[in-house]
């Protein structure tokens, strides 16, 4: 049965030395975003200035002053159940800073029959400004990649769904994923300093909570514009490819099963 009730979403974010690129993407977070719950990893550039301005639907949690953990996020999610300020959403979305959706995420998921319970990502990732009309336009890149991997980053809300560790990269206990992927723009390296301050943040946190970082294994921002190009595209009007696996989905035999169980346990009501 599918809803066509415009959703409810709260954001769970963690971010660090994001100023340049947070001016410009969190107005557009907050479009289709009721509350944005920010946790800040010890920013040290205006970061948190910029979110202390955009008023009461950005929740600043405070500052940790530790090591990068994805399950930083959580703590939005736990604030927000035990608050009486809050009531449920309809959906959980993990948000990072540097991304932008293509479509209103609203628009994407009010469809979605019950019975899924996750979306993923299918992103393309711009590399390197060749102008600064805006570090949110594709068109100011000098290159793009399309990603053939997705992150799960929409959770449907139910009394199954928990957050329970620093460790861990999400909820569990959601219904399965949904088999379409919505699309999004992804600006992680953008200018010179931005791109050594990236390294320099991730390699820290990469060593001290043994995080793999996989778009972090470079000494400097020069090395990395000339090394990085696993399918590097330039972008020709505003033509941007995504990738194909990243739309795939349930397609060996180990992930169809896991679906079946999934879909049974929803229809017995644990899910």
């Amino acid at each position: 049965m599918k809803s066509l009730s415009i959703p409810t979403i709260y954001g769970l974010m963690c971010v660090k030395n994001e100023a340049d690129i947070l001016i410009e993407t969190l107005p557009k977070i907050l479009e289709w975003c009721s509350v944005l719950f920010v946790i800040d990893n010890n920013s040290t550039d205006e970061t948190q200035k910029i979110l202390g301005s955009f008023g009461p639907n950005v929740v600043i949690l405070g500052t940790l002053r530790v090591p990068y953990q994805e399950g930083f996020k959580s703590i939005g999610y736990h604030y927000a159940k035990t608050s009486k300020n809050f009531i449920d959403p309809d959906w959980w979305a993990v948000v990072d800073a540097d991304e932008v959706y293509i479509e209103d995420p609203r628009d994407f998921l009010k469809s979605i029959p019950a019975f899924y319970g996750r979306v993923s990502t299918n992103a393309t990732e711009f590399i390197g400004l060749s102008s600064d009309v805006s570090l949110i336009d594709p068109k100011s890149y000098k290159y793009y990649i399309p990603l053939d991997w997705a992150e799960t980053r929409f959770f449907r809300h139910t009394s199954h769904i928990k957050w329970k560790s620093f460790n861990d990269n999400g909820f569990s206990g959601a219904r399965p994923s949904f088999y379409e992927r919505i699309k999004l723009y992804h600006f992680p390296f953008r200018g010179a300093a931005q791109i050594e301050q990236r390294i320099s943040d991730r390699n820290e946190s990469r060593k001290a909570a043994n995080i793999a970082w996989s778009n972090s294994d470079f000494l400097d921002a020069e090395q990395l514009l000339v090394d990085y190009k696993v399918n590097l595209r330039r972008l020709v009007s505003d033509g941007v490819c995504f990738g194909h696996s990243a739309v795939n989905h349930y397609s060996t035999r180990k992930q169809k099963t896991s679906m079946w169980m999934q879909k049974l346990l929803y229809v017995l009501k644990l899910r």
